[in-house]
């Protein structure tokens, strides 16, 4: 199976490096968009399979991008994980009620969100550590 595009769009350097690195990590082809007007350009070129969508971002929102995501025909059907810092209900509902497919509360347990992308993907993972399995053909970072 070819690697799974994850496109991760979010504008804070830290939490880039931390996602990116860990899907990365985890056998993930990854792209980054770091305001809403890129994500929705970084979704028509790159076509990814799932996206990690932060909700404060400049150049729209959240909000804007999932609803932009969901407008159009042919994404919208793409996975949708929302990635934030905000811990009100209200923002995580509405987050689903627009779209998305999970809400994640920073600071991430990147295996959980790893788990719930295989789950949201159709990846099944063996139960081995990933430190036994086969190289998939690049070296890790």
């Amino acid at each position: 199976m070819s690697k799974r595009r994850v496109l991760v769009v979010e504008d804070e350097p830290v939490q880039i490096k931390v996602l990116t690195g860990g899907l990365a990590a985890e056998g993930f082809d990854v792209v980054v968009a770091r305001d809403g007007v890129q994500a929705v350009a970084m979704v028509r070129k790159e076509q990814p399979h799932l996206v990690l969508l932060d909700i404060g971002l400049p150049g729209g929102d959240g909000y804007v991008v999932i609803k932009r995501l969901k407008a159009m025909s042919h994404h919208a059907r793409l996975p949708i994980i929302a990635v934030s810092a905000r811990a009100a209900e209200t923002d995580r509902s509405r987050m689903l009620a627009l779209g998305a497919d999970d809400y994640f509360q920073k600071p991430v347990s990147l295996p959980t969100l790893v788990s719930r992308i295989n789950e949201l993907l159709g990846i099944t993972v063996s139960a081995e550590p990933a430190a036994s399995a086969p190289a998939r053909g690049t070296p890790a970072a």
